[in-house]
């Protein structure tokens, strides 16, 4: 699952009642970027449940919107 929120909401605090929130798990501190008007927020998430089993997880430095895309690699 992926989201568009900001990392208080309720909605991310129930999601992560049942998933693994990748972005806090990994402790980043952004999902934006330099193209962005606000360039330290994060507002994208990658949830996981337990079935998955993650290889790799990061976000791109490269530049192809005003979020940093995030990548996930798993079985």
């Amino acid at each position: 699952m992926i989201f568009n929120v900001h990392p208080n909401s309720k909605t991310i605090n129930i999601i992560e009642e049942k998933y693994l929130n990748l972005v806090k798990k990994y402790k980043i501190s952004s999902t934006r970027n330099s193209l962005s008007k606000r360039p330290k927020e994060i507002v994208d998430y990658i949830f996981m449940n337990k079935e998955v089993t993650l290889n790799n997880f990061r976000v791109s430095k490269e530049l192809v919107s005003d979020h940093s895309a995030l990548i996930m690699e798993f079985d």
